[in-house]
């Protein structure tokens, strides 16, 4: 079966960030050998002779598993059609490679590596409860490079307690300076029930005003577009031809396949997904061969308002010819009651067939957004 996207999640990570609310636990050699044997047995049942054209591994942290374990799961990309495959992207965090593990990864065909560096600052590492230290993520850029990667993505965080403007300019600077062509930027958030959130709450840490965090947004894009980075997506800057393609085919409402402990799954009108505890993963899928947690039914108008949404955080915006050819829906008919408003206050515009977010609206792109689903 062809596909655009397929996603295989590692829900392993040496230690569990403090803002972290992914489907991920700690590392326990015993349990990720179990989990393998069970991701096996899925990728029998669901994915063989699938004919994907992306294949993200992620997490948790892949490469927090041993050198053996990465061989094990590699090999099973081999029940994948790879005939079409155009991008190959893994997860890694600084502290977990080795030239031994990223040849292993060359040499099974991964393209691309998304490397969780957050910041380059220690304090900001430590506040955000990262494994890794200051050096390593240098270290870990010059290993990949060593091996032959070159198609390298840094994950940035700022707006993290204590943090200055200063400080978050040197990081996009230090990424600049290591030549990386691909650069994803979030600001921080709390999650309820996490270590950050709690922090927070009893007075360990303090936000950052508003107007900083604000400020690091719009200096964001001015640096990074003066290096050669140009936004193609809110939080996502890249050279010409480093764009993740995973990413796009997902933004632009495409359809994906994912397996592994919390991973979603969407295909024609029907949502899917495992269960995200491992051990009841593993247990499901040794037991009845599937980890399926939920099943969604999602009408038509439904899903392409969650397109809709989504394609427009794509700084190209939404082609309404290829929106009405792929949900089957008039764009202008469906956002016929919030798109007038939104076009007079100057937040959506069109430019020529395709309607985008103005560049005032992206920063409150999530509120302006929400109102059209």
């Amino acid at each position: 079966m062809k596909i655009k996207n397929f996603y295989v999640h590692i829900p392993f990570c040496l230690r569990r960030c403090n803002y972290c609310d992914f489907a991920s636990s700690e590392y326990s050699p015993h349990l990720a050998e179990e989990y393998l044997e069970a991701l096996g047995i899925e990728f029998t049942r669901r994915a063989y002779g699938m004919r994907p054209e992306t294949i993200y591994i992620g997490g948790g942290t892949p490469t927090c598993l041993s050198y053996e374990m990465i061989e094990e799961l590699t090999d099973m990309l081999d029940l994948l059609d790879l005939r079409d495959l155009k991008e190959f992207t893994v997860e890694a965090n600084p502290g977990t490679l080795s030239v031994d593990k990223l040849m292993l990864l060359r040499e099974a065909g991964i393209t691309r590596i998304s490397l969780g560096v957050q910041t380059f600052n220690q304090h900001g590492l430590d506040v955000l409860g990262r494994f890794h230290g200051a050096k390593d993520a240098r270290f870990a850029i010059a290993q990949l490079r060593e091996v032959g990667f070159e198609n390298i993505s840094l994950d940035l965080i700022f707006a993290w307690p204590g943090q200055t403007a200063e400080e978050w300019l040197e990081d996009l600077q230090m990424a600049i300076k290591l030549d990386i062509p691909h650069i994803s930027c979030y600001g921080l958030s709390y999650p309820e029930g996490t270590p950050i959130a709690k922090m927070l709450a009893n007075g360990r840490v303090t936000q950052v005003e508003e107007s900083l965090e604000r400020d690091m947004f719009d200096r964001t894009a001015e640096v990074l577009a003066e290096a050669g980075l140009a936004r193609y997506e809110i939080s996502n800057f890249a050279k010409e031809g480093h764009q993740c393609q995973h990413n796009l085919n997902y933004w632009r409402g495409g359809t994906y396949i994912g397996i592994g402990a919390g991973a979603h799954s969407y295909e024609g009108n029907t949502r899917f997904g495992n269960c995200p505890d491992v051990g009841l993963y593993v247990k499901k899928m040794s037991s009845a061969g599937t980890a399926i947690d939920f099943i969604d039914e999602i009408s038509r108008e439904a899903r392409a308002r969650e397109c809709a949404v989504i394609w427009l955080r794509l700084a190209e915006g939404v082609d309404k010819d290829l929106f009405c050819n792929s949900v089957g829906i008039e764009l202008e008919e469906l956002l016929a009651e919030s798109l007038p408003k939104l076009l007079a206050e100057g937040w959506l515009e069109w430019r020529g067939n395709r309607l985008r977010l103005t560049d005032k609206a992206i920063p409150y792109a999530d509120t302006i957004l929400s109102e059209l689903v």
